[in-house]
């Protein structure tokens, strides 16, 4: 079967399936009150329609290291049953100015940059993907850019003091590396 057909108000209403498009011929039979019978049939035909992009696969949390670089292809998320070629805008949730670090390649959907201490903070975006008849979703996505302290050591006895920040210091990093370290944070 390619649809339903129900009566609504003395009318044939064809309803096509899902993702059906072509031609289809409908039969019918009318019966009047005398028991006379008239079999007859006609075509519908049902134009494609655009079907916009989905998220095919669910989108991990960001975090983004200051001064580290920052890399990430979107495009694994996301498909179009026509199979058209995707392209990518990224713009701020509240429609502020993005922040200059980000760069993404419209047509691969891949996200790059490295944000600046001045970059620290949580950011909520939303990335419109379009499809090549202007069918869009728009799927919102968070980059929390923090500060990464690494801390090394050596292969000796090390006294290791890094600094605790508990404001946007969220990721330290303690590379000891051996020997028997005392470790304080300041």
């Amino acid at each position: 079967s390619k649809g339903t057909v129900t009566i609504e108000d003395n009318n044939l209403v064809f309803t096509p399936n899902a993702n059906f498009y072509g031609t289809t011929t409908i039969n019918f039979k009318i019966i009047d009150e005398f028991g006379y019978e008239v079999i007859n049939n006609f075509n519908v035909t049902v134009n494609s329609v655009n079907d916009v992009p989905v998220l095919k696969s669910k989108m991990p949390s960001f975090t983004a290291s200051v001064d580290d670089y920052f890399v990430y292809d979107f495009s694994y998320h996301f498909s179009d049953i026509e199979n058209d070629t995707l392209s990518y805008e990224l713009s701020m949730k509240d429609n502020s100015i993005l922040p200059s670090w980000i760069n993404l390649n419209s047509s691969t959907g891949k996200i790059s940059g490295i944000p600046s201490s001045a970059n620290i903070s949580n950011l909520d975006l939303e990335l419109k993907i379009i499809d090549k008849n202007n069918g869009f979703m728009i799927q919102n996505i968070n980059i929390d850019v923090i500060v990464t302290q690494i801390t090394y050591g050596t292969d000796k006895d090390d006294l290791l003091r890094f600094q605790y920040e508990p404001e946007g210091l969220d990721n330290n990093i303690i590379n000891a590396l051996g020997g028997n370290d005392t470790i304080y944070t300041y």
